[in-house]
């Protein structure tokens, strides 16, 4: 079920890469977002009109040449004249990019359905026609969409409730809350968008419902499969936790074949459940995100010393290609012998014969050619030939059962593995051992001087031992950075409130953090974070009414929502401002 909505996948990575970019060239002259939008919807209908025979099918279900066209317009026009950022700038602070990106995502879910089909004839009946094709596309991927919407909300509830999630937390987090998410909504918005009714055959819905019974499995409903949006003559089940399952089954497929027939389809399908495939498709993808965020590990590090753009664009290399990795290797190893183990149990329900004839019906129905190798599936006539060889030797079942025990052994221990790692990756430890490793091989200095743009990750590197309360090294990194360019506003700020929160009782230290926050204040005197930096720096030098007054300095900005400060809210400015208040009206003897 994940290649219907694999283009707007694709998509939603694009956008988190092409989020993080705050400067790009302008190539051509700037382009509005309501122009982006005219632009490519003539773009999706231009290449609707284009013949399958110059580039390939307009199936919905395949991300083929057409789709590929598509979405590199659709980037280049949002990386050359920055969209993403035109459009944020229009919104509130605290919502701009995820509204953004919610908009472009919807953009792109509208071209990618007009771009599958044609207008043919020229007329009113073809656009008729066009309009109702395109209704289809939407709604196929619909559910995708309304997950999104759905899981931003929540992401953006847990950015409020959680602030101070470090960013492989924050990784885990949200990557869990979509899972979980998903598993639970997701069942529910596919039938919904799709509209899968009831079955109309009361028969058929008994013998697939007493099916289930005897394999000891349940689903919440049994329903038609939406051949109007696919049109493909098949069974499925949606859904992994039983209050949130349900079978689909095409009508047509049900008119095509015997009672038996069906019992072998459906024995089929509960194999599925009885053997919990769907979970570990679940943990497969859960493996896949922990790879990816252990790989990406060092490069929270490296990134100062090989640039932040060059990190980014690596790590989201490793992102897409993992992800494709995932689709056409991982995923269709795990799905071939889960297929089989399923074939398995129709084998040992009803026997060879009636799933042979299902199979044959079902590549019969959907024009597929038996001898035909299938990724994901194995080929008709493959799965066939195993069927009877386990049919002669009953053994081969039992095989293949410990075989597909063992990938389910091999999985949990991977993903135990992988959290393991992810833990000691990214504790302080592994992080400094990388960072001193890595202050082997370069000389900061030369590094910083021949690349100006890497200032700011180390001034965040040097913030993070500040945290992590190893001051020593942040002071080292702060004056570093300082000595290639003394005027970066938050490195001064930071640095004067290290000294003045940490080296109280030297008094040349307290002088240099007042020094050192004035200096931040020329650079940017808009930020509140660093009027409290100026007003502890003020107090402790004993000038308590200019802590006074820049702390009400600091309060008007954070009222303002401006730069609050990580970890900060507005009662923090409001406290210490009563602090100071009180510093003024019972002065120290």
């Amino acid at each position: 079920m994940f290649i219907p909505f694999l283009p707007l996948m694709v998509a939603l990575i694009v956008l988190s890469l092409l989020g993080q970019e705050t400067s790009r060239p302008e190539m051509f002259t700037a382009l509005s977002p309501e122009k982006f939008f005219v632009a490519f919807g003539m773009l999706s209908l231009l290449v609707g009109q284009i013949s399958s025979r110059y580039i390939g099918s307009r199936q919905p279900i395949r991300f083929g040449p057409r789709r590929a066209i598509m979405m590199a317009g659709w980037v280049f026009m949002i990386y050359s004249w920055a969209i993403d950022l035109q459009l944020q700038s229009r919104f509130h602070p605290l919502v701009a990019s995820e509204l953004s990106t919610l908009t472009l995502v919807l953009v792109y879910w509208l071209g990618d359905s007009f771009c599958l089909d044609r207008i043919d004839p020229l007329t009113w009946r073809g656009m008729q026609e066009k309009l109702r094709t395109v209704s289809y596309h939407l709604r196929l991927q619909l559910p995708f969409v309304i997950v999104v919407i759905f899981l931003s909300g929540i992401l953006q509830i847990f950015q409020i409730v959680l602030p101070s999630l470090e960013s492989w937390e924050w990784t885990l987090v949200s990557w869990f809350a979509v899972m979980a998410i998903m598993l639970a909504a997701s069942p529910f918005v596919m039938v919904a968008s799709w509209g899968a009714k009831e079955l109309e055959s009361a028969d058929a819905k008994q013998i697939i419902a007493e099916e289930l019974t005897a394999n000891g499995v349940s689903v919440v409903r049994i329903l038609s499969w939406p051949e109007h949006i696919i049109s493909t003559a098949t069974a499925g089940v949606i859904g992994v936790f039983p209050g949130f399952r349900y079978l689909l089954i095409s009508e047509h497929l049900i008119l095509s074949l015997t009672p038996e027939e069906l019992r072998a389809v459906i024995a089929h399908e509960a194999g599925h459940i009885r053997r919990h495939h769907l979970p570990f498709f679940v943990i497969s993808f859960l493996i896949l995100v922990l790879m990816l965020i252990l790989a990406v590990s060092p490069l929270e590090t490296l990134r100062i010393w090989i640039g932040a753009d060059q990190a980014r664009w690596i790590a989201g290399g490793m992102m897409l290609l993992g992800f494709i990795f995932f689709l056409r290797v991982a995923l269709g190893f795990l799905s071939r012998n889960f297929e089989r183990q399923a074939d398995c149990n129709s084998l040992e329900r009803v026997g060879l014969q009636p799933i042979r004839r299902a199979l044959l019906k079902v590549g019969w129905l959907n024009g597929i050619n038996p001898e035909e190798d299938n990724w994901h599936h194995y080929g008709i006539q493959q799965r066939v030939q195993f069927l009877a060889e386990c049919d002669l030797s009953p053994e081969q079942i039992s095989h293949h059962h410990r075989r597909v025990f063992r990938i389910k052994v091999a999985c949990i221990a991977l993903i135990a593995a992988l959290v393991a790692g992810n833990l000691y990756a990214y504790s302080p430890q592994a992080q400094t051992q990388v960072f001193e490793m890595a202050s082997g091989f370069f000389n900061l200095e030369e590094v910083m001087a021949a690349q100006p743009d890497v200032l700011d990750s180390i001034g965040r590197k040097a913030t993070w031992y500040h945290d992590k309360k190893e001051f020593d090294q942040a002071e080292k990194l702060y004056r570093q950075v300082l000595s290639v360019d003394p005027n970066v506003a938050f490195v001064l700020n930071n640095l004067a409130w290290l000294l003045v929160k940490e080296y109280a009782h030297q008094p040349d230290k307290v002088e240099e953090s007042l020094s050192l926050v004035q200096r931040a204040i020329e650079q940017e005197s808009e930020s509140a974070y660093i009027w409290d930096t100026l007003a502890e720096s003020y107090y402790k030098v004993g000038d308590t009414q200019e802590a006074f007054n820049a702390a009400q300095q600091a309060l008007s900005l954070a009222q303002q929502q401006k730069g609050v400060g990580f970890g900060a809210n507005l009662k923090y400015y409001e406290d210490r401002l009563i602090e100071f208040r009180k510093a003024i009206e019972s002065p120290l003897q």
